[in-house]
């Protein structure tokens, strides 16, 4: 069993990162560090400058960073790697689909970072192709669960058992990339 220090201050993100962890026998603690600020380049450069400050300040551990977005297709302007900007803390669904509307082909792609005590730095992506609800539906998950529907289904994650879910999400696609 391996700890890993997650540089995230967002909590749901976390506690996905850290379930996801457990899948594989290994434990979690978010890092409370200053972390560098999200830039405008792509996902790979946010998530490896928030590995990077981890791992300078903890260069002990083993350290994970990860940046996420919403790709819309057709609309290159919304989302992307300024996802988490475009979008509010809270009530991030419907300001979501007051954007964009229903039945839109979407990706969510995760890229995780990680980087070990001997400096070995590793990094993986993970996407899911999906179209958007047209509300938020169903109670499990967390983020964008409620109104993603995964391409060939017929609910959104959110209203998915746990088992069938976790195949489905990004964040699971890159770090069985990274522990293959």
């Amino acid at each position: 069993m391996t700890k890993f220090l997650v540089a995230t201050h967002n909590a749901g993100k976390f506690a996905e990162i850290a379930q996801l962890l457990a899948g594989y026998g290994h434990t979690a603690q978010q890092l409370t560090d200053v972390l560098p600020p999200e830039g405008d380049a792509d996902l790979l450069t946010n998530a490896t400058a928030k590995a990077q400050a981890a791992h300078a300040s903890h260069p002990d551990d083993y350290v994970l960073g990860d940046d996420s977005g919403l790709f819309v297709s057709g609309h290159p302007e919304l989302f992307g790697v300024h996802t988490a900007r475009q979008l509010p803390r809270h009530a991030t669904n419907a300001a979501l689909l007051a954007k964009v509307p229903a039945q839109t082909a979407v990706i969510l792609r995760s890229v995780l970072v990680l980087i070990s005590p001997s400096n070995r730095v590793q990094s993986a992506t993970g996407q899911l192709a999906a179209t958007l609800a047209a509300s938020a539906l169903g109670q499990d998950g967390t983020g964008f669960d409620q109104v993603l529907i995964p391409n060939g289904e017929a609910m959104t994650l959110a209203q998915m058992p746990v088992a069938i879910r976790t195949a489905y999400l990004p964040r699971q696609r890159a770090m069985a990339q990274l522990f293959a």
